[in-house]
């Protein structure tokens, strides 16, 4: 009888399960599921996992790794527009550039440079269309003129590309 008393007690309190570290995490819900020197976690998929107290990070750095422990790796991090981790974690998009679609493009269109190294510099770079061009960042803009709309051009119709005013 007092074995099953026993067994009654154990089945209604929180199940505490030893965390092996080299059998994975385990589930749980509140930290005392764990045990001593562990932690719970909530999950972005849902539920929540056991892991050692001191590995979890507070914020998530952008190295491809779940600093935060909650299942997602680098979350916060958008590598189609962020130019300190363009494409990648760590791939910084050099001076005169911005981090575009996932690749660094043409920024500075008004300083003469090829700055994406893409053949192109400032107004000629599609990168620029719409961007400021005036170095002393005047109302000018780059972008496609079409001549044979209504200004005086010679007669070509094929348009060319430049700063103008909008």
């Amino acid at each position: 009888m007092a074995g099953r008393g026993r067994w009654l007690a154990l089945a209604t309190a929180t199940c505490v399960s030893p965390v092996d570290p080299d059998q994975g995490h385990y589930a749980c819900t509140l930290d005392p599921d764990c045990g001593s020197g562990w932690e719970c976690k909530a999950q972005f998929s849902g539920g929540s996992l056991c892991f050692k107290l001191g590995v979890c990070q507070a914020t998530e750095r952008c190295n491809g790794l779940d600093d935060t422990c909650d299942g997602r790796a680098d979350e916060g991090f958008d590598l189609a527009t962020d130019s300190a981790n363009c494409g990648a974690c760590g791939h910084a998009c050099a001076a005169g550039t911005a981090c575009a679609d996932a690749g660094c493009v043409e920024a500075a269109c008004a300083d003469g440079l090829d700055n994406d190294l893409n053949g192109q510099t400032d107004c000629a770079d599609l990168a620029c269309d719409g961007q400021r061009c005036d170095a002393d960042a005047g109302p000018r803009r780059c972008g496609l003129r079409l001549l044979d709309g209504g200004v005086p051009d010679g007669g070509t119709d094929a348009g060319v590309r430049g700063c103008y005013l909008p």
